[in-house]
């Protein structure tokens, strides 16, 4: 609501000069180079339409007739024009003289001559109207016109010829690119502030091509403004409307691509999507004529396609989707008014209130993440705390002590052993727990280490079947603890006498479609596909076991073991990660699936020496 009425107040109170043009009633063309002025009623003139004329290195005149209204003049009997034109504004691509009557009024440029060349004039030109050359009812404008300076594309051109007060064509430009200006400056510090909220925080991408379409949109309207601003010479108009259009069809690509990326569809999506505008913006370009209209049809395409993304955001829940949809439409509501006005002036003020909206949207989404990313922080510390706290309980401690010292009288190697192992735990859950990821080498590793201790405890053997850990999968990255997590998950939910139990780990790679928005570094994957990892960790079960029937409906855990490892999971990837949980003959199993990301560069080498060095002290 606040968008529409921003919008809809600029539009609205935008003062536009009075205007009450005099326009052409008839417009005939002589294919003549010669200098002296032809007689009205040549034989030779030739009709023509309104529109396009062709361009052509040879020298031609145009004719046109502006029609006046009269008054009379009581006093001496004169008659006068109404409100009399006091200006004729005319842009033609050319050099050209103007002729009011057959009177010389002004030149633009200098038209060729046999015995010069063509000195190329403005691309427009305002002549003031001398009174005494007007004539009431039908006035004759002659233009004697060359063009030997157009680009060789420009085979023809629109003209514009009319009459009108002349302070009001004098401020006609200005009147055109006041409201893009003023634009202008809100725009460059929106696409800085998105620049800069996009390197220095989350790198979400949404900033990213939020700021390039701002940045684009900078671009043109300083492209569209030069004409006004500074003005140019004829030959320069071409090569200017064609910035504008490339402009134009960039813009209407990253728009669309702006909604995908806000609302995280996924590569599919992208890819798809562009293709659709990549075709649709080459049949405008090819088939339709005029840098105008072909303009105003790119953003159409843009638009549509926008806002069936939105449609299908509202279809699918995304938060704020209602809300961005209704901000397309009400962004290309101005141009009920007049599609031409919509595009140079408009347009720009719709974008701007556009641009807001999108602002405020990724400033609120950008809070919420940031919040979301500091509770998760605070959630895995303070979790932290409470398996360390676990692991440390007095209960535990005082039976480690009491173990120690029977075993210190009856079996002194066992308790020495004991205790090595124990300090090589320690140290290894003090090295590896201030960490967001470690190798997987590295967290079995530590569950082997734990493993011992428990076996020291129970007076049993666990083992921990595992595969071949190779160069590659032993670098795949996990959060600290996850596994170490699900084996005192087991020891809890399990009673565990003397004997032999087994634990056994295994790990698969696939491609899977890439989850919608989130992104991993160092991930590897192909054009539309990512890998994921999937562990699969499996604990028997004792005749007694006391695991929750709620995890075997996918339920919230409420034990501080699995809040643990969905906090550190959410914490490194995302929402790109699933746990399912299962009894499967006499195991429990736990399946988990993640992005497939590997240690990369001088880090492995690291992690390599430490995970060797953990192996040893578990041995």
């Amino acid at each position: 609501m606040l968008m529409t009425m921003l919008i809809w107040g600029v539009v609205l109170l935008h003062e536009q000069p009075p205007h009450s043009p005099t326009f052409p009633s008839q417009v005939s063309i002589l294919y003549s180079g010669q200098e002296e002025v032809p007689a009205e009623n040549d034989p030779r003139w030739r009709a023509h339409s309104q529109s396009d004329i062709e361009l052509s290195n040879e020298v031609r005149w145009l004719k046109f007739t502006l029609a006046f209204n009269a008054t009379s003049n009581g006093s001496q009997g004169v008659q006068q024009t109404e409100s009399a034109p006091k200006g004729l504004f005319v842009s033609i691509l050319g050099a050209f003289s103007v002729y009011l009557n057959g009177y010389h009024i002004g030149d633009n440029g200098m038209p060729a001559t046999a015995e010069s060349k063509e000195l190329p004039g403005e691309i427009d030109s305002i002549f003031i109207l001398p009174t005494q050359h007007l004539n009431t009812g039908d006035n004759t404008v002659m233009v004697r016109l060359s063009s030997e300076f157009r680009p060789d594309t420009a085979q023809s051109s629109g003209f514009w010829v009319f009459a009108d007060d002349f302070e009001t064509l004098a401020a006609i430009n200005e009147w055109r690119i006041r409201l893009p200006l003023m634009m202008l400056s809100g725009l460059v510090l929106v696409a800085m502030y998105s620049f800069v909220v996009y390197f220095s925080s989350l790198k979400e991408p949404a900033y990213l091509w939020f700021s390039c379409l701002c940045t684009m949109l900078i671009l043109l309207i300083l492209a569209e403004s030069w004409r006004g601003l500074f003005g140019y010479s004829y030959q320069w108009h071409i090569l200017r409307m064609e910035i504008v259009l490339g402009l134009t069809l960039v813009i209407s690509l990253v728009l669309p691509l702006f909604f995908l990326s806000f609302f995280r569809y996924s590569k599919t999506w992208f890819i798809s999507t562009l293709l659709v505008l990549v075709m649709a913006s080459c049949e405008v370009l090819l088939y339709f004529d005029g840098y105008d209209y072909r303009s105003f049809l790119l953003f159409s395409v843009s638009l549509l396609i926008s806002f069936i993304i939105g449609v299908a955001s509202i279809y699918k829940r995304k938060k704020y989707a209602w809300l961005m949809t209704m901000g397309i439409a009400v962004f290309v509501s101005p141009v009920l008014i007049n599609r031409f006005s919509f595009m140079d002036q408009y347009f720009f003020v719709s974008f701007s209130g556009l641009a807001l909206l999108l602002l405020l949207v990724l400033s609120q989404t950008h809070a919420e993440r940031q919040r979301a990313l500091t509770q998760s922080t605070l959630t895995t510390q303070r979790l932290q705390l409470e398996l360390i706290k676990k692991q440390l309980q007095p209960h535990f401690i005082l039976n480690t002590l009491t173990a120690i010292e029977e075993w210190i009288e009856i079996a002194p190697k066992e308790a020495i052993g004991f205790i090595q192992a124990l300090a090589s735990e320690f140290r290894q859950m003090a090295s590896l727990s201030d960490r967001a990821l470690i190798a997987l080498q590295q967290e079995v590793a530590l569950c082997e280490s734990h493993l011992k201790i428990m076996g020291y405890r129970f007076d049993a053997h666990f083992s921990l079947q595992k595969p071949e850990m190779s160069e590659n999968k032993g670098q795949q990255l996990i959060p600290p603890g996850v596994l170490l997590t699900l084996i005192e998950n087991a020891f809890s939910h399990n009673r565990y006498g003397s004997g032999e139990y087994q634990f056994s780990l295994s790990f698969s790679e696939q491609q899977e479609d890439e989850a919608q928005g989130v992104s991993v570094e160092n991930a590897k994957h192909d054009k539309n596909k990512r890998p994921s990892t999937t562990l699969l960790f499996k604990a028997q079960l004792t005749q007694h076991y006391s695991y929750q029937t709620s995890a075997l409906e996918n339920k919230e855990g409420t034990g501080v073991g699995t809040k643990y490892i969905k906090a550190r999971l959410t914490e490194a990837f995302g929402n790109n990660w699933k746990l399912v949980e299962f009894i499967e003959d006499k195991y429990w199993v736990t399946k988990l699936t993640f992005p497939t990301t590997f240690v990369s560069g001088e880090q492995s080498n690291a992690h390599a020496e430490q995970t060797e060095q953990i192996t040893l002290q578990t041995l």
